[in-house]
């Protein structure tokens, strides 16, 4: 599943506030290093990613794999639960929050990503964004 694809049906079935929506897939670092027919074979079982959305004031996030949006598996990450969010130039979301660390590798939609922090309203003095990630255009 492409971003266009699954920003439309996010937003059609009001699970993106906003219409902000970002996605990353689990095991891009691995399938970029991965080379020939073996890595194809193994890029073509991890092709399974996480979206990342704003809804009813909650991060929502939402697996998918190459065929569908895995809603039935979405859940929700609680604005008092956070401790602090980092957002970098390289697309690496780390979420602290209590009992639970969460590691997002964004790879689309990170302008809408910053806007929903900004949104969320964690507060700045738990979200840190590098200082150069204005420059990354997607």
């Amino acid at each position: 599943m492409n971003y266009a694809d699954i920003k439309r049906i996010m937003i059609k079935k009001n699970f993106a506030d906003g219409g902000l929506v970002a996605y990353g897939k689990n095991k891009q670092k691995f399938n970029v290093y991965s080379a020939g027919e073996v890595g194809a074979l193994v890029a073509e079982q991890y092709d399974k990613g996480h979206i990342i959305t704003l809804k009813d004031n909650k991060i929502m996030v939402t697996p998918f794999d190459k065929s569908a949006i895995l809603f039935d598996k979405a859940y929700f990450i609680e604005k008092d639960d956070i401790l602090s969010i980092k957002f970098n130039l390289f697309g690496k979301l780390k979420v602290e929050a209590v009992n639970k660390r969460y590691n997002f590798a964004i790879s689309k939609g990170m302008k809408d990503l910053k806007r929903i922090l900004q949104i969320f309203g964690v507060g700045k003095e738990k979200i840190k964004i590098s200082e150069s990630e204005n420059e990354q255009e997607e």
